[in-house]
């Protein structure tokens, strides 16, 4: 068995007769911790493939940079991981259809004990896919790292020091303690630096110490492993705060593999904290429901209830998150991307929907607060403007037009005078539309139907 020992123990052995046994050395053996932490320390020096996951789809093994790949027709050189972006980028153009990537052999790889192979074809690199675990349940331990250079020290069943090793790197780490013997013993020069997932350090004195912090954090991050490359780190919390923020369009939406996003063209969802969800067309129709989100193994959940609308209920998965777009995903691979009405690149405020939602019904004008400082009620049919008071009385006419996503008001003398000219429509909703103009000023306009 090999044995794993403080240096300390060392200078404590030679002071002893060399026939008497050391008790804390038969200790250590007989509750397996020299083993336990071998196997350990094995685990956090292996090598981590998950960053090229979108790749290969395999943890345990990485592709070395440079290579070619095809994603369908279309060839690409790999030459660091900001490529990755461009591959991510090429995979979400078109969310419901199916890429094919391929590799152009031979490629070179390390396994995760670091040894380098050159793979000629795919089936050599399928059979060493196959063999990591799937769901990107690696052996490796990616939480801690150690701050090298560490020093062994090698001793013969007398507990005579045999030799010093120093290790620079994993890789050196790895194959030292891979390659000791049942008869080996073998002691650390403490203090031991780590690095932990939250660039936090911690030193270890003792055998107890560095066990102690490498199984502490075992589990303590989100080692993302998993063959999504979509899984971007996000929390509960960071969830409900970007649903919140913002209103949400549907963007695309597939059910039984077939895309259904035509019959839901220009819905907006609003998400509200305590609970409430609404969801709008085109033509002013709202359907209420419910949702709320919570964790699981799989990531953040959130769950929608909507009476009228089957297509969205049910518990979803969220599996790509940022500030502006929301994607989601159910037990039957149905799924759901929304885009932010905050998002500075989002064109759904077209001039088709600007000039259908503005056409009907009356709309007012509000302010931060949502009350109305102008006592006036607008109609913006027929391109024309025509604001009145709220006994009927005309208070001002005018024209208006949209300009791709500007809003230009025309010809306005009276009570409007000061609102001529471009407007940027930031926000549009088929209640509400949020702009602003050339200097900054915000103008909101809320709808206001009989």
């Amino acid at each position: 068995m090999v044995c794993l020992m403080a240096i300390a123990l060392f200078f404590t052995a030679c002071q002893q007769d060399q026939s008497e046994p050391n008790l804390e050395i038969l200790q250590t053996e007989t509750n397996n911790l020299d083993a336990e932490i071998i196997a350990l320390m094995i685990q956090m020096a292996s090598n981590d493939g998950s960053f090229d996951n979108i790749i290969d789809g395999a943890s345990c093994l990485e592709i070395n940079f440079p290579y070619r790949i095809k994603i369908n027709t279309i060839e690409y050189e790999i030459k660091s991981e900001e490529d990755f972006e461009l591959i991510e980028a090429e995979f979400d153009a078109l969310e419901d259809d199916d890429d094919v990537l391929s590799f152009i052999f031979p490629i070179n790889i390390t396994t995760a004990d670091h040894t380098k192979i050159i793979i000629d074809d795919l089936e050599a690199l399928n059979k060493l896919i196959e063999a990591c675990v799937e769901g990107g349940l690696d052996d490796d331990i990616e939480c801690i790292d150690v701050l090298y250079p560490v020093t062994f020290f090698t001793f013969n069943l007398t507990q005579e020091q045999t030799n010093s090793i120093v290790v620079s790197d994993d890789s050196e780490l790895q194959r030292f303690l891979a390659g000791l013997g049942a008869e080996d013993v073998v002691s650390i020069d403490y203090p031991v630096l780590f690095e932990l997932y939250d660039d936090s350090k911690i030193t270890a004195n003792s055998l107890a110490e560095l066990q102690a912090a490498i199984i502490e954090v075992v589990n303590a991050c989100d080692e993302d492993d998993d063959s999504n490359y979509n899984d971007d780190d996000f929390t509960e919390e960071g969830l409900k705060d970007i649903l919140n923020n913002c209103s949400w369009y549907i963007e695309t939406v597939v059910q039984n593999e077939v895309s259904a996003t035509e019959s839901y063209d220009n819905v907006v969802m609003n998400f509200t904290d305590d609970g409430k969800l609404t969801v709008e067309n085109l033509s002013g129709e709202s359907f209420l429901g419910l949702w709320g989100t919570n964790n699981s193994t799989d990531g953040s959940i959130i769950d929608l209830q909507l009476d009228e609308l089957d297509d969205f209920n049910g518990r979803w998965f969220v599996y790509e998150i940022n500030p502006f777009k929301i994607k989601f995903t159910n037990a039957s691979g149905d799924k759901i991307i929304l885009n932010s009405s905050c998002n500075p690149d989002f064109e759904l405020c077209d001039s088709d929907y600007i000039i259908e939602t503005l056409s009907s019904c009356r709309w007012m004008i509000v302010n931060d607060s949502g009350s109305f400082f102008e006592d006036l009620s607008i109609d913006f049919s027929n391109m024309n403007i025509h604001a009145y008071s709220q006994n009927g009385d005309a208070q001002d006419q005018g024209s208006w037009r949209i300009e791709e996503n500007v809003l230009i008001l025309n010809n306005l003398s009276m009570a409007l005078a000061n609102f001529t000219g471009g407007w940027t429509i930031e926000e549009c909703r088929s209640d509400r539309l949020q702009l602003t103009g050339y200097s900054g000023e915000v103008l909101v306009l809320e709808k206001k139907c009989d």
